[in-house]
């Protein structure tokens, strides 16, 4: 399962909880929790960052999208 990082200008208008920002490579991005899907591991690029160091703010989003709060 991935969940897409948009930039965030052309990002929907973001959820608080449902699409938390992070700065990657200088540039804001949006996650994009509404539109995370199942993709072969084959179809995925090179690695651009790690996310762990927000994986609060993941889980929160994940929690609001399969649960609502």
């Amino acid at each position: 399962i991935v969940i897409p990082l948009i930039i965030k200008a052309l990002a929907p208008i973001p959820a608080k909880r449902l699409n938390p920002s992070f700065e990657i490579e200088g540039e804001e991005h949006v996650l994009v929790t509404q539109f995370m899907s199942a993709i072969p591991v084959s179809v995925l690029k090179e690695r651009v960052t790690n996310l762990s160091a927000s994986h609060d703010d993941i889980v929160s989003a994940l929690d609001m999208a399969f649960h609502g709060f």
